[in-house]
């Protein structure tokens, strides 16, 4: 009998703690999230340190970051931001992705009381805080094989043998070779082994999370290593810390990308395979909107819960959309109107939005260093309506509770879209915006009803009435979306 207590209270505790993990990945869902390099982030009006050469220290801080807040949450209003890694890295690694100590805070960014106060000036204003974390590999060391000065991994056996991956690894889904060998000729973690896995999990639960109070981590390079080291990771280090894991895995096929929710239990993803679709539709226009329908049925069908995966249109990864657009539109109304479909996009499909610093100043960096640029927000050109656009699109997020809201794709027509969320919202976007100055469509499949009046969030006196046929007439400018409200009068 004693034996069945004591094993009663264990499964009473480990359920407790499961749902203290479960409790705080699910209020992510309800949150957007705003993307910064540490190092890019300036605050004061100072001149940059890297104007020349961007693969240098540009001169950003956790305290630059820190005062930014503010910008972040009351102009844009997202209510979390997600920073770049922290730890002390090998010269050049001002991205923070080159670890050399991962005991140590990297001094080109500040004090670990800094970073301390940071995520406590964010929590101030319930702003939750995510941290980029690297298990994959080190920094560049020399001759590629004198780790002397990594910290803590000093030795030749924390290293899987020396090798590189190869463009037909890639290609053929060589699991092998892309878990054990070098990404960009980076020094690869030996995953498997039980003292560096060992190493990792005491770092990451007592160095990082407990430490400063992170609320989420952001998990780079997850493809690179196996499958039990997440399993592990999430099933026993994690499970009762209350912190999101969101990984980052390059690709864009659904199901090499989704099989790291579903098997190795992390609770969210970067969402590759949507942006590639995304490229496609809106971008290049190779695909109608059309395909967005059954896109989102396959993530729903392959994720676990695709209202944990994290969708983007730019990061320090990935050209900017900007830059893309400029090469199929010359007219930058032209660029901006398909840049808010895209934004508008990534806020009413499922899933966690995530804005890289500077889409909304218009940023047009292209291939890594140049998407890494420095903003500024005192001195950055925020007079366009991009900046409208995503402050109105997190709040409606926030106050019609959207991930609560069933979606519906409503009608699919050559370049049109128009999708609901419930009653609460009903959208019409477009992806080719060549030479449109002025198009009329009517709407009839909606869910409402005869005499009610619907206003464009972005525009509340653009207004429409459901005619007697049921009908809604929609007025199209330059291809601009809209995202229609019930009108409630008071």
């Amino acid at each position: 009998m004693k034996q069945f207590l004591l094993l009663a209270a264990c499964y009473l505790s480990l359920a407790h703690s499961l749902k203290s993990h479960i409790d705080e990945a699910l209020e992510w869902r309800d949150r957007s999230i705003y993307q910064v390099l540490t190092d890019r982030i300036l605050s004061d009006g100072r001149e940059s340190l890297c104007k020349e050469d961007l693969k240098k220290y540009c001169g950003g801080t956790f305290r630059d970051v820190q005062r930014i807040l503010p910008y972040v949450k009351e102009r844009l209003g997202f209510d979390a931001i997600y920073i770049s890694p922290f730890v002390e890295n090998t010269e050049g690694g001002y991205h923070g992705y080159w670890a050399k100590n991962f005991y140590k805070v990297n001094p080109h960014f500040g004090t670990e009381e800094d970073l301390k106060q940071l995520v406590q000036s964010a929590h101030s204003l319930n702003m939750n805080v995510m941290v980029d974390v690297v298990f994959n590999h080190v920094g560049y060391v020399p001759e590629g094989n004198d780790f002397s000065d990594i910290v803590p991994f000093n030795k030749p056996d924390h290293f899987h043998d020396r090798c590189d991956i190869q463009q037909s690894d890639w290609d053929t889904n060589n699991r092998p070779n892309i878990e054990r060998c070098r990404l960009c000729g980076l020094p690869d973690l030996n995953t498997e082994s039980e003292d560096v896995k060992r190493v990792l999990f005491d770092w990451i639960r007592d160095d990082v999370i407990h430490k400063y109070g992170f609320d989420a981590i952001r998990i780079d390079t997850v493809r690179h290593i196996n499958m039990r080291f997440w399993q592990e990771l999430t099933q026993v280090i994690l499970s009762d810390i209350p912190v999101f894991t969101l990984g980052e895995v390059m690709n864009g096929d659904i199901n090499i990308v989704s099989e790291y929710q579903t098997s190795g239990g992390l609770d969210g993803l970067m969402n590759y395979p949507l942006y590639y679709q995304l490229v496609n539709t809106f971008v290049t226009g190779k695909q109608s909107v059309a395909t967005l329908k059954d896109f989102h049925i396959s993530e729903k069908i392959s994720f676990k819960d695709l209202s944990m995966i994290g969708n983007f249109l730019d990061n320090h990864d990935v050209n900017r959309v900007m830059n893309q657009l400029s090469g199929r539109f010359k007219d930058k109304s032209e660029q901006r109107s398909v840049l808010l479909n895209m934004l508008c996009y990534i806020y009413l499909t499922q899933g966690i939005p995530i804005l890289y610093y500077g889409t909304e100043a218009l940023y047009s960096g292209g291939n890594d260093p140049q998407n890494r640029e420095t903003f500024d927000p005192s001195i950055a050109n925020l007079d366009n309506p991009v900046v409208h656009y995503i402050k109105t699109l997190n709040d409606l997020r926030r106050e019609k509770h959207l991930p609560d809201l069933s979606i519906e794709y409503r009608h699919t027509e050559g370049r049109f879209l128009t999708m609901s969320r419930g009653r609460e919202i009903y959208a019409i976007l477009s992806n080719n915006q060549d030479e449109i100055v002025h198009e009329t469509k009517v709407v009839t499949n909606h869910p409402y009803e005869e005499g009610d009046v619907l206003c464009n969030a972005f525009h509340e006196h653009d207004c429409v009435t459901i005619d007697e046929g049921k009908r809604m007439i929609i007025k199209l400018i330059q291809g601009y979306p809209k995202i229609y409200i019930p009108f409630l009068e008071i």
